[in-house]
C-alpha cells in the first residue's frame, strides 16, 4: 500500500462504499513484512503485508474475496538473498540501485510469463507480491440474479483456494 494511505482499512472501506454492485477490483501489494527493505521506501511502499492478514482487511472492509495469490515468486530467493545480504553487511541502499534496465527487465518478463502458466493452474503459494481479486459484496447473485441456492462469494472464495 502508497505511503500516501494512511490508513489501509479507511481506503478499503471506501473502495466497498463506491464500486457498483457487481463491480470487481485487484489489489496488488508487497508480501511479506520481514522482507520490507531499502527498496519499498524507494517505491513507497508504507507496509508489506502477510496473506491472511490481507484477506482480513479486505473482508472487514464489506468486500468479497475471488481469488488470492502470491506472484512474483520465481525471483522470490534472489530477493530474500539481495534483502538478507545486504542487512547483514548493513548496507541500505535499495534493489533498484544495482538494477540495470535491459537484460534484467527481460528476464523478469520472461519469468513472470511462466508464472502466468502457473497461475492458470492454481494460485501460488508464495511470492514477492500478493494479488487479490476483490468484487463488492452480492457479485455472485449480481452475475445469477437471485443467486439460486449458489454459495456465496465468501464460501466461494474458501473454496477457490484463498
Amino acid at each position: 500500500i502508497h505511503k500516501a494511505v494512511c490508513s489501509p482499512e479507511k481506503a478499503l472501506e471506501e473502495m466497498a462504499r463506491v464500486i457498483v454492485p457487481g463491480g470487481h477490483l485487484i489489489l496488488n501489494v508487497p508480501a511479506y513484512p520481514w522482507l520490507y527493505s531499502p527498496h519499498d521506501t524507494r517505491v513507497q511502499n508504507a507496509r508489506r503485508y502477510d496473506r491472511k492478514p490481507l484477506l482480513g482487511l479486505i473482508r472487514a472492509s464489506g468486500l468479497d474475496v475471488i481469488s488470492c495469490t502470491h506472484w512474483n515468486a520465481l525471483i522470490m530467493p534472489a530477493v530474500i538473498a539481495a534483502r538478507f545480504g545486504k542487512r547483514m553487511l548493513g548496507r541500505t541502499s535499495s534493489d533498484l540501485s544495482v538494477f540495470r534496465p535491459g537484460a534484467g527487465a527481460s528476464i523478469c518478463g520472461a519469468l513472470i510469463a511462466i508464472e502466468r502458466t502457473f497461475l492458470r493452474a492454481a494460485p501460488l503459494p508464495f511470492g514477492v507480491r500478493t494479488r487479490a481479486d476483490i468484487a463488492s459484496v452480492g457479485w455472485i447473485q449480481t452475475l445469477h440474479g437471485s443467486g439460486g441456492g449458489r454459495p456465496s462469494a465468501t464460501s466461494y472464495a474458501s473454496t477457490a483456494g484463498t
